[in-house]
């Protein structure tokens, strides 16, 4: 898989999938009965919704990685960063997702880290 960069891409847009899924269905309003029942139990608070978004954001980095793989191995056999476009264009809005989504985060609890108070 690390030689051959259409697997490696394939792999990385399938590891994306979870997070454009999750993204989709809350621009949409779209709530699972997994999640609404989740919440009913926990009172209000989905922690199950939580650790799926979470293990969904994690695989951005890691898809990243497997697509940049090709492109790392591809220096040691000469090939030229022409015939690794295809994994560095797809690599690029990958990180760009990741990092929107730490950025957001970041944005949304610096008042809680700076000590505001009822930063909820």
């Amino acid at each position: 898989m690390l030689r051959n960069p259409r697997i490696a891409a394939i792999t990385a847009l399938v590891l994306c999938l979870p997070i454009v899924i999750i993204l989709s269905l809350i621009t949409l309003g779209v709530e699972s009965d997994i999640v609404r029942q989740d919440r009913v139990l926990n009172g209000g608070v989905s922690r199950l919704g939580s650790v799926i978004s979470l293990g969904a954001i994690l695989l951005l980095p890691v898809a990243s990685v497997i697509c940049l793989m090709p492109v790392v191995k591809g220096g040691g056999t000469h090939r030229t960063i022409a015939q690794n476009s295809p994994n560095l264009l797809l690599t690029i809005p990958i990180l760009l997702l990741f990092l929107s989504i730490v950025g957001a985060f970041v944005v949304d609890q610096l008042p809680c880290w700076a000590g505001v108070p009822n930063c909820d």
